[in-house]
């Protein structure tokens, strides 16, 4: 597998596992798993270019509360788990790439 292909397998599965992540903070009927990848993957490419004077956390906020429609004290609660997933599947996200990376090296 190229270097750019693994790259872009890599960004759908991160996006794939933090939307998966966000399920639990808006429990409302109208909010389908592509809200989730969407919102994730703006989040994502946010962090990627911060081009703003904003911080990560202020910006999680925001994000939360205008993409879920969450008030603003359980976008402020919810804030905490999502940086809290987007640390956990960056973890599960590295480990796949590693392992990857050392499948390739090893074979």
């Amino acid at each position: 597998m190229r270097a750019n292909e693994l790259g872009k397998t890599m960004v759908i599965l991160h996006v794939a596992l933090l939307a998966l992540a966000t399920l639990p903070l808006a429990r409302r009927q109208t909010t389908v798993q592509a809200d989730h990848a969407v919102m994730v993957l703006h989040f994502l490419a946010f962090l990627m270019v911060q081009a703003t004077p904003v911080p990560p956390v202020l910006y999680a906020l925001l994000m939360l509360r205008t993409a879920l429609d969450l008030g603003g004290l359980r976008a402020s609660l919810s804030t905490v788990p999502f940086l809290v997933g987007l640390v956990g599947t960056h973890f599960v996200y590295r480990l796949v790439q590693f392992m990857i990376a050392f499948g390739s090296v090893v074979i």
